[in-house]
């Protein structure tokens, strides 16, 4: 009776219950094999100077060269740096006349002053072409210069602060041109005719001899 449930359907012992084995997994297909590389032939003319080659090697071997190691090279050492004096003594060279470097206080860097007519400028000055025509023969204390407002040369006495457009002479008068409106000599035409004088030769005849 207890091989029979409650709804009277027949038990099956344990014992008598057959368990199906797990199928085992398949094994993993084993990779190609690498071809082997291509010999190639060795040829009997390079098989020839391969083993000359190695009967050279055998009778002359050479000894293996060791080099040193590289000597490490000495730090530069830094200059040091320049003092004023240097600095305004180099800023000097080829400085045109009146020119004159200093150090500025504020950013430490040179600049160039004119003592002729006060400017600055941080650019190296460089003499003006027409400067130096115009200078060419001028008297003592003037110096030429170039005005800011018409780009004209004009002269400026260092001794009492005088400026004339005018080029300055060695006596100290201005140059003036001659002017086309002032008189002028007169025209051979209107001056008075003078009286002209003439010599008249003497005819002379001669009377022929009658035969």
């Amino acid at each position: 009776m207890d091989q029979i449930d409650e709804e009277g359907n027949y038990k099956i012992p344990p014992k008598d219950i057959i368990v199906e084995p797990e199928p085992e997994p398949e094994p993993m297909p084993m990779p190609a094999p690498a071809p082997a590389p291509i010999q190639l032939q060795e040829s009997r003319i390079d098989k020839f100077r391969r083993l000359k080659r190695e009967r050279m090697r055998a009778k002359n071997p050479q000894p293996d060269v060791v080099m040193p190691p590289p000597t490490p090279m000495p730090m530069p050492a830094l200059a040091p740096a320049p003092t004023e004096a240097e600095r305004i003594a180099e800023a000097r060279i080829g400085l045109p006349a009146g020119w004159e470097p200093r150090i500025s206080k504020t950013i430490d860097k040179v600049y160039y002053y004119n003592q002729t007519n006060g400017n600055k400028q941080y650019e190296v000055p460089t003499e003006d072409p027409r400067i130096v025509e115009a200078s060419i023969g001028l008297p003592a204390g003037w110096v030429p210069l170039i005005s800011r407002s018409t780009g004209r040369i004009y002269f400026y006495n260092q001794n009492n602060g005088v400026k004339q457009v005018e080029r300055p002479t060695m006596g100290g008068k201005r140059t003036r041109r001659r002017s086309r409106s002032g008189p002028r000599p007169k025209s051979r035409a209107k001056q008075p005719k003078q009286k002209r004088t003439t010599k008249r030769r003497k005819r002379t005849t001669r009377t022929r001899l009658r035969k």
